[in-house]
């Protein structure tokens, strides 16, 4: 403790030297310089301990190193290279990650680096004895900065591995390189893994459920078609899906299931729930304010108001056949009968294909230009004749936004063609929103709407999403009833 108030009442230049002075271990009066600094006691040790013919100077408040202003809401931690690099690693929880030190590949590398770097820089000021500049010391000081375990004998490899080559001049060696794998690499490719892994935040950040059936039949799918399918002939194993989820710091949680059957999931309970997000999310992005005049005993009394209805939409697909051969229900569909002995029959269309219709509406109204996806090769202009657009008219050429179509092997929305709905169809048609406002979305859950391009495109809008509860499409949306009414009739009989 005397060694620790010399310093700092400015008898010795650095804590180093006074504890040599005492013949005392140099962390101990780093301690107590790291205790006492920015306080009352200070002044107290420095009075018991301190003769006043050894303090330097003409007085104890001008000489010992002035308080930092910070020292008792954030401690400072002294270290001899830059921190900078250490302020994007990203933390996961302890224990998870990259070898388990709470970060992912890249964190751990920079962290590593980071920690041979600083060791190495203290033993060229000199200063082991003042900070505590040993690998225990050095991984303490990163876990501190950063949260990031790496233990004292790996910070003993990145520096030994840096200095085992005698020929080359200390001044000369450049930085830390990253530290070598060992053990066997994955055969599984690393890009398909980070992109795994994005996709998994990605939904997760849209509170999607994700289960680890998902995550493994999505990994053995990227791999389909590589070399590294060899490794997991029937799909990735549960060593590989945990290996993978400690990696990337993922962990898992329970949830209350929901039977899957339409009559046990539209309750009014959990309509209730459902209709109770779409408030907070609405409220959250500014289209809706809270009713000042909500009476919770007046029945169906409205607890907020909407004021950006035209930032609202929803959407959904339906299949479509273009075969004529198989006999519509709806009364769209119908054709006019000539008397008793009219059967109905018609001469039809055969192997007209699939379709799919994408269509939806904003909460003023008006319907978002539909996308039609063919199962085709390549679009037939008589397919497209005539086609459906939106209600809403473009100010700038006086006529609706029209529909868009497409195709691909299966004519269903996927891949690529789900962002491209949003970007060329719903906010093509959408107003500009006002300033602090964020468009809603409200869809169902189908894997294909939220594929990772998508997901990316929506959050960078900025844009809110909120799924139906599944299997409850008849009771809380309308494009069944409206939409799909008129369009899957109108596709058959243009076909």
């Amino acid at each position: 403790m005397k060694a620790a108030a010399e310093f700092l009442s400015g008898k010795y230049p650095n804590a180093a030297k006074a504890a040599e002075a005492h013949s005392v271990p140099g962390p101990n009066a780093s301690y107590y310089v790291r205790t006492w600094r920015g306080s009352d006691a200070v002044d107290v040790m420095i009075e018991r301990l301190v003769d006043a013919d050894d303090a330097a100077g003409s007085s104890l408040e001008t000489n010992r190193d002035p308080p930092e202003p910070t020292a008792e809401l954030e401690p400072v931690v002294m270290t001899f290279s830059s921190v900078e690099c250490l302020k994007d690693v990203n933390r996961f929880p302890p224990g998870t990650g990259y070898n388990k030190s709470g970060t992912d590949e890249h964190g751990y590398k920079v962290c590593y680096k980071w920690a041979g770097g600083e060791y190495l820089a203290a033993q060229k000021e000199q200063a082991s004895g003042s900070h505590g500049c040993g690998y225990r010391a050095t991984g303490a000081k990163l876990l501190e900065l950063t949260g990031v375990y790496i233990s004292h004998s790996t910070i003993y490899r990145a520096v030994q591995d840096h200095v085992s080559d005698d020929s080359i001049d200390d001044d000369d060696r450049g930085p830390i390189a990253s530290p070598a794998h060992r053990g066997k690499m994955s055969p599984y490719p690393r890009e398909a893994e980070d992109n795994l892994a994005k996709w998994i935040r990605s939904m997760r950040a849209f509170k999607l459920a994700i289960f680890k059936c998902q995550v493994m039949a999505v990994a053995t799918n990227q791999i389909k078609d590589c070399p590294a399918a060899s490794s997991w002939p029937n799909g990735v194993t549960d060593r590989w899906y945990y290996n993978f989820r400690d990696r990337h710091g993922f962990s898992t949680g329970t949830y209350r299931p929901l039977e899957i059957s339409r009559a046990q999931w539209t309750t009014s309970k959990n309509m209730k729930t459902h209709y109770e997000v779409l408030e907070s999310v609405f409220l959250e992005a500014g289209v809706a304010i809270k009713n000042p005049d909500y009476d919770p005993t007046k029945p169906y009394d409205e607890p907020i108001k909407i004021i950006h209805a035209n930032m609202l939409f929803s959407w959904d697909e339906s299949k479509a056949t273009l075969d004529m051969k198989q006999g519509g229900k709806s009364k769209a569909e119908r054709v006019v009968l000539a008397g008793i002995d009219d059967g109905g029959e018609v001469v039809a269309n055969q192997g007209g294909g699939e379709a799919s219709i994408v269509c939806g509406s904003y909460a003023d109204g008006h319907s978002i230009p539909p996308m039609s996806i063919f199962a085709a090769g390549s679009i037939l202009p008589r397919w497209t004749d005539g086609g459906p657009n939106s209600t809403k008219t473009n100010p700038a050429t006086g006529r609706p936004y029209p529909g868009t179509y497409a195709f691909n092997d299966t004519g269903a929305i996927k891949e690529k063609l789900t962002t491209q709905f949003m970007e060329h169809n719903v906010f093509a048609a959408m107003d500009e929103p006002p300033p602090g406002v964020k468009p809603v979305g409200i869809g169902d859950g189908y894997g294909d709407h939220f594929n990772l391009e998508t997901l990316d495109y929506l959050r960078n809008k900025p844009a809110d999403l909120v799924l139906r509860p599944p299997h409850t499409s008849q009771a809380s949306q309308r494009e069944d009833v409206i939409g799909f009414a008129v369009l899957k009739p109108a596709l058959r009989r243009g076909s």
